[in-house]
Parts: structure tokens; C-alpha cells; sequence
């Protein structure tokens, strides 16, 4: 979490301020952006969205079993657990 949640915020200006405070101290992660609504008397998550990324993103595969009964069961898994960094192209 970067530094303290800002609640009634309204300033966009603000918002992107804070935002690339944040990048500048972490260029090389995800950062990831939410913004709450107060509207029903408690703070719930009204977006949520990544605002930065690693320049190196190894990906995801999505891997499907089937179980008994035909359940169908789905892992996602991390190409960089299952390649060493080096290995790992832009085309997997």
C-alpha cells in the first residue's frame, strides 16, 4: 500500500499526483489503483484497476482438469515457476 488511504478525494489532479509518486518509487511493479464509494454509509470498492506494470511480465497459463463427477477444476500458473527467467520469451 502506498502510504495512507485518502478518503474524500475528489481532485483528480491529486489522484494522478499520488499515482506517479508511486511509479517513480516503484517503476518495476504492478501498482494497482482502487477507489472506494461511501454513498451506502460504509467504504466499498467502487474501481479497481492496475495504473503500472513491470516492464518483464513472464505470464500466466491457465491449466484445466477434469475431476470425477465432471467437475472441472482451473490453476493458473506462472510461466517464470516453470521456465527459469532467461527461457522465458514473449511468445509462451
Amino acid at each position: 500500500m502506498w502510504g495512507l488511504p485518502i478518503f474524500d478525494l475528489t481532485d483528480p489532479d491529486a489522484v494522478m499526483r499520488e499515482i506517479n509518486a508511486c511509479r517513480a518509487t516503484f517503476p518495476e511493479h504492478y501498482i494497482k489503483l482502487n477507489g472506494y464509494d461511501r454513498t451506502k454509509g460504509r467504504q466499498t470498492t467502487m474501481l479497481s484497476f492496475i495504473v503500472n506494470r513491470p516492464k518483464h511480465e513472464p505470464g500466466f497459463y491457465l491449466e484445466r482438469t477434469e475431476e470425477r463427477d465432471r467437475q472441472i477444476k482451473y490453476t493458473i500458473r506462472s510461466y517464470s515457476k516453470s521456465k527459469p527467467q532467461d527461457r522465458v520469451t514473449t511468445q509462451d
